[in-house]
């Protein structure tokens, strides 16, 4: 296999002959004086220095070798290394003769000598040109990291806030456009504080929940680690002067090229108006509609979302007072051979604002008298529907059946619609509706009240250790109803029991005990449930 190469007869070479071939620097000094007891020729030529002028010009001592600059933390850092290990390893320049400085990669080896002192074998090698092209890397990338950093805090128009967390440093810094309100929060002392104050200004407790659940400074670092580098979140967000605004809020992940510190750049953008717009349409799913938009209760200021300001002038008092005592205020109206359909409803609890739509109902009258809206939406599922579930379960009882009828309420649904938009609640529902279904046999009546209420007529089942151990079993499996695409999004629900054994009970009166069984449960907290 090797033939025609050349045999090497070690034995006719010096042993100082074969250290000088050897490539790199090579040299030994005692740990006890720091002095040189053998620098190979490789190292002299390496450096550009003869024997004599060598020892001359770094007084024979290794710790003078090291430039002055780096002297000090590589000295530290061979200690440290050395601290109960043979070898170290570090990088330092060197001052060759022409007054240049070189790298030089140092790999030691602590050894003893024949004479019993303890002795560095130290291999170097240049690393010069690495070195000057790793800097020109770093360079460039704390250029690119720079101009990232700019363009997040600042370059953003719409932004009503940007400010950067180091989540390795735990601090916080770099606040752009923001109000003075904004900037105590960032004045936090630490990423665990200012994650904290921005829970003091979300308006809902689901946000809250959430937001703790979800963003703190370890997840933050877990969600990098696992190769996350951006998310969004969206919450209502208390103004400067008190009123709540929807606002979303972006957070850009990013290293430190420098310092290798993990980074969070963070900015909040005002999306009241995109969410008002969004929520209205959730509320009117309509075939057809003219203009929809909202009345400011205090201001009697309109704002349009959709359409022309052709709707009749408003008389704000009248629907003001038609709401007091009904969800929704209607009237009719004749335009040609079209009927048009006025509609007014609080677009939320504060009762501070109205929504408006203008309907052609000339074809059909949609209108779901069950519904606070004016629409409804279509069933989330292929479940029954609350007339056909609630005639289905009158018949039974009628014939004499008996069982436990369950009333399913998802906690805060309101909120969790209100933070993620009617289609991720949607999403929800559908897949809360199935996983209810599966839960029970195929003869068990299982229909949608309305919205987030569900309900289950289970017959045969009246021993109260069975239902308690139903019930385990469907709270056990409820993280199947998350969704894919957002693992962290879990709910709770709330769940009122009634054993109905009574013959003479009525359909009415049943459901009236597991509504305020349902009623109990969520007083105690919700995300439990109660038997009556």
């Amino acid at each position: 296999m090797f033939e025609g190469q050349c045999k090497w007869n070690v034995s006719s070479f010096e042993p100082g002959q074969i250290l000088d071939m050897m490539p790199g620097g090579l040299c030994i000094y005692h740990v006890d004086d720091d002095q040189f007891t053998y620098v190979s020729k490789n190292m002299l030529n390496m450096l550009g220095y003869t024997e004599e002028t060598f020892r001359e010009k770094f007084d024979n001592r290794f710790s003078e070798l090291v430039y002055i600059e780096d002297r000090e933390a590589t000295l530290s850092t061979i200690v440290d290394q050395i601290t109960g290990n043979e070898y170290d390893t570090c990088i330092y320049r060197i001052e060759k003769s022409d007054g240049s400085l070189m790298w030089v990669k140092d790999e030691g080896h602590l050894v003893t000598d024949p004479e019993g002192r303890e002795c560095f074998c130290v291999t170097l090698v240049d690393v010069t040109a690495l070195k000057e092209r790793q800097e020109n890397n770093l360079e460039q990338q704390e250029s690119n990291y720079n101009d990232t950093i700019q363009e997040l805090l600042v370059a953003n128009p719409n932004a009503r806030s940007a400010y950067k967390l180091n989540l390795t440093q735990n601090t916080c810094s770099d606040c752009h456009g923001a109000t003075e309100y904004i900037q105590n929060l960032v004045d936090a002392a630490t990423v665990d504080d200012m994650l904290r104050r921005v829970t003091s200004v979300m308006m809902d407790d689901y946000s809250i929940r959430w937001y703790i659940a979800n963003v703190s400074r370890e997840q933050l670092l877990a969600k990098y680690q696992r190769g996350e580098r951006r998310f969004t979140i969206s919450y209502r967000h208390l103004r400067d002067n008190g009123g709540p605004v929807w606002v979303k809020t972006f957070y850009h992940m990013i290293e430190n090229p420098k310092t290798h510190d993990i980074e969070v750049v963070v900015y909040t953008i005002d999306v009241d108006r995109e969410y008002k717009e969004e929520k209205i349409l959730t509320k009117i799913v309509e075939q057809s509609y003219d203009c929809f938009g909202l009345l400011d209760v205090n201001t009697d200021e309109v704002e349009y979302f959709y359409g022309n300001n052709e709707v009749d002038s408003f008389d704000k008092e009248k629907i003001v007072k038609k709401l007091e005592g009904q969800a929704v205020y209607s009237y009719s109206k004749t335009e040609g051979k079209k009927k048009k359909q006025v509609n007014f409803f609080y677009f939320d609890e504060t009762r501070e604002q109205i929504v408006f739509s203008q309907v052609d109902v000339t074809e059909t009258h949609l209108r779901d008298s069950e519904n606070k809206y004016l629409r409804v939406r279509e069933t989330v599922s292929d479940i029954l529907g609350r007339d056909e579930g609630e005639d289905k379960v009158k018949n039974l009882m009628k014939i004499g059946k008996t069982g436990t009828f369950f009333l399913f309420d998802i906690d805060d649904f309101k909120i969790l619609n209100d933070t993620f938009g009617s289609r991720t609640s949607d999403r929800i529902l559908q897949n809360f509706a199935n996983y209810i279904e599966g839960q029970f046999r195929t003869n068990d009546i299982v229909f949608r009240v309305i919205k987030d209420k569900f309900a289950v007529f289970a017959m045969g089942i009246e021993k109260q250790s069975k239902i308690i151990k139903k019930v385990e079993q469907i709270y056990e499996g409820l993280g199947e109803v998350c969704l894919e695409d957002q693992p962290d999004l879990m709910i709770t629900i709330s769940i009122g029991i009634h054993i109905h054994q009574d013959p003479e009970e009525i359909y009415d009166d049943m459901y009236q005990a597991a509504d305020e069984q349902l009623h109990i449960a969520k007083k105690d907290g919700k995300d439990t449930f109660c038997i009556g």
